[in-house]
């Protein structure tokens, strides 16, 4: 489910991280290839870095937070919420670097029609990480 890792404890669908990678280990030791969550996040669904919903070692924290407290690696989705956040006043890249600007976000996913717009979001990326570069 898009919304199992920030659902609340309790709720149909929750995820626990820590439950999850704990059975991983179960399974095949520490040497386990779980690695990467995946989990929506734009303006509009930011509970992932503001919800402090999953439990790790009896300490509450964000689901990215928790993911690097276990080891694991954070990916997003849906970062134009399928294109709803993109305006007159909100350009994709603003949007993009909004969500991609999180340390601990290794990547995000975007879905994109035409060529264009793939060769616009690389030009987004180089700039910004020759900025941070600089810095």
């Amino acid at each position: 489910t898009w919304f199992g890792l920030t659902n609340d404890p309790g709720e149909e669908g929750y995820i626990s991280l820590e439950e999850v990678v704990n059975v991983a280990k179960n399974v095949a030791g520490d040497a386990h290839n779980f690695k990467f969550i995946q989990f929506p996040l734009n303006q509009q669904m930011d509970a992932s870095i503001t919800k402090r919903n999953q439990k790790v070692n009896g300490e509450w924290f964000t689901v990215v937070e928790a993911a690097k407290n276990l080891g694991l690696l954070s990916t997003t989705s849906a970062p134009f919420n399928l294109g709803k956040l993109i305006d007159k006043t909100k350009v994709a890249k603003s949007i993009l670097l909004e969500v991609t600007q999180h340390n601990e976000i290794l990547s995000t996913m975007v879905g994109m029609k035409k060529i264009e717009h793939i060769k616009d979001n690389i030009q987004i990326f180089k700039r910004d990480l020759q900025l941070k570069s600089n810095f």
